[in-house]
């Protein structure tokens, strides 16, 4: 074992970045480092980068030279999607010493221990998309990321995910089930599912992504699971179903339209129209009337003239989401959207983002405010830095705020919502 002992990690964009982060500790810590934060010196810097807009390939280049700047003799490793797709960019124009390949990313544990070859086996790069490694992690936390799929096999017109992930390939439900258990035993209390199409789960093997969450639900577990965003197309009204009267599924859905005008999901790509999204939402309500529905939209992307953002906008205000995650589209080199016209000027982009932002807010404070008087359960997962408030989850994702009660967090204590602390911060009392 080499004499580097300290390493921080440093995870941009999705929840599966963060499973395999997670995984990435682990690895690390079974090797004999110890953690320490990103913003402190360190000797190994592990940066999980992602690409799905402009600001997330600043980002991930920012990170490698503050990284850089904390600590000139470092090793600093980038991984993630911007790593697997500018590989030679990020060698040769940073200050980065590995940049990790998909392929070879999953070999993170040979370079922490002074073991890694670099490949360049072009075939084996090709086998490796085709290859799923599970990712999780039992140490430390209340809440663990389960990575349940990976890949992607719809190429949509703005997006560069399936070239940096793959097709899309998951494990069997069997190990998807065991791993569920190994986190519960290690007394994680919640598991979110994550992959990049979550939905797709099992059409590799013959299996389905219904027949997991059946299994799930059969379970006799005490451990919350949550689902990771799913596409409309792909939330079988029966999962909608069994998420409802479910002990172990939690009501909360993320699910991506990324556009409300169907003119605009046709140039986008997309395999639904906004009416299949309409029926999942009403289905939800109509089921789990508190449930939380979250939304991705993606605004500005080529081809949105003002007329199909206003048909767009119109058919968001009237779905009863309780969260709009909007993305300003930014140009992803070799996709199909930069082909398209009318080209949105930027400052057009960041107008409409404010629209959309302005109603998210709106969207968001209706639910909150639904909440009040109601009781559910909170999952308590840290305490703030002053040791007086303690903050947790309830089952529908409201965030709860408490004082600090000793030998509650990472428990599970019966609560009603009382007032609105904040814009996205409930207050509660025991029950």
């Amino acid at each position: 074992m080499h004499t580097k002992k300290t390493i921080a990690f440093y995870t941009l964009g999705c929840k599966l970045n963060y499973a395999e982060t997670m995984s990435y500790y682990a690895k690390a810590m079974q090797l004999g480092y110890s953690e320490v934060k990103f913003s402190e010196v360190a000797d190994v810097y592990v940066i999980n980068s992602c690409t799905v807009t402009s600001l997330a390939d600043k980002k991930s280049l920012h990170a490698i030279s503050e990284a850089r700047k904390l600590n000139k003799d470092a090793l600093i490793i980038v991984t993630g999607c911007y790593s697997a797709l500018n590989k030679q960019k990020i060698l040769e124009e940073t200050e980065a010493n590995i940049a990790l390949s998909l392929s070879e990313k999953n070999k993170i544990d040979q370079v922490l221990s002074g073991n890694y070859v670099i490949s360049n086996d072009n075939e084996f790069e090709q086998q490796i998309f085709k290859t799923f490694f599970p990712a999780f992690n039992t140490e430390g936390r209340t809440r663990s990321f389960l990575k349940i799929q990976d890949g992607c096999d719809y190429f949509c017109s703005y997006c560069t995910i399936p070239f940096a992930r793959g097709r899309s390939r998951s494990q069997s439900i069997a190990d998807t089930l065991n791993q569920i258990q190994e986190i519960s035993a290690s007394g994680i209390n919640e598991i979110v599912l994550t992959g990049v199409n979550i939905g797709d789960f099992g059409k590799n093997n013959g299996e389905s992504f219904l027949q997991l969450i059946e299994a799930i639900d059969n379970l006799d577990t005490k451990t919350r699971i949550r689902l990771g965003s799913i596409e409309p197309n792909l939330l079988n009204n029966k999962i909608i179903e069994i998420v409802a009267q479910s002990k172990n599924l939690m009501p909360h859905f993320h699910i991506p339209l990324q556009s409300g005008s169907n003119t605009m999901l046709k140039i986008m790509k997309r395999r639904y129209q906004r009416e299949v999204y309409a029926e999942k939402v009403s289905l939800i309500k109509s089921l789990m009337p508190h449930a939380f529905i979250g939304m991705d939209l993606i605004v500005g992307v080529a081809g949105e003239t003002e007329e199909l953002f206003n048909d767009s906008y119109d058919f968001i205000k009237s779905i009863p989401v309780s969260f709009i995650h909007v993305f300003t589209y930014s140009e992803r080199k070799g996709t199909a959207s930069l082909e398209i016209e009318p080209v949105i000027s930027k400052k057009e982009r960041k107008y409409r983002s404010k629209l959309l932002h302005k109603l998210s807010e709106k969207k968001n404070y209706d639910f909150l405010s639904s909440a009040i008087g109601t009781e559910s359960e909170v999952l308590w997962e840290h305490a703030a830095n002053t040791d007086y408030y303690m903050y947790g989850f309830t089952k529908n994702y409201i965030r709860a705020v408490h004082e600090k009660i000793p030998d509650v967090i990472n428990t599970i204590t019966r609560v009603k919502i009382v007032e609105q602390k904040d814009k996205e911060l409930m207050k509660v009392k025991l029950v």
